[in-house]
Parts: C-alpha cells; sequence; structure tokens
C-alpha cells in the first residue's frame, strides 16, 4: 500500500485543487511552495518522491549547477485514485 508523508500530502492536495479549476497542464513546484509556505527544495524532493509511487508526472525541470530550482508537475490518474481511497482528502 502506498503511504505519504505530510509534505508530499501537502502538495497533492494542492494539485488536487488545481485540477478544480482546470488546470490540467501543471503546476510549478515554486508556486506549490509558495501557497503551501513550504521551501521550493522540499517540494521539488516531495514531488520526486511522490514520481517514484507513481502518483505524479514530472514534466519539465529547471536546473542550474546540476540541481533542480523549479520543475512543472501534474497528478496522474493513480494519484487521483489513490486520493479517493485515503481517509480524510475529500474529493
Amino acid at each position: 500500500m502506498t503511504t505519504i508523508s505530510g509534505a508530499e500530502r501537502e502538495v497533492m492536495m494542492y494539485l488536487k485543487s488545481s485540477l478544480h479549476h482546470n488546470r490540467f497542464d501543471g503546476v510549478k513546484a515554486s508556486e506549490i511552495a509558495n501557497n503551501i509556505d513550504k521551501p521550493v527544495q522540499d517540494v521539488i524532493a516531495a514531488c520526486e518522491t511522490l514520481e517514484q509511487k507513481d502518483l505524479v508526472a514530472i514534466e519539465k525541470r529547471e536546473m542550474s549547477e546540476g540541481k533542480a530550482r523549479d520543475l512543472e508537475v501534474h497528478i496522474k490518474e493513480h494519484g487521483i485514485d489513490f486520493l479517493r481511497k485515503e481517509k480524510g482528502i475529500p474529493l
């Protein structure tokens, strides 16, 4: 069974809310960080972990000195299914 951390949950909730606003093309990590009051590097790390769990897809990475400085991510169908099954996450 897939489990997610607190930061990963916050990212998933923000991505879920973006679907309600018809934003299907993805959201930048910097935007998510600004809206959930987390450092962008923490959001990037959460997105990368969520991608490994097959819940989100990272479309673009903005790199600088070998590190991701920002990225564009969107929730995958498996991520939506996960949110539906996860207790305490209304859809």
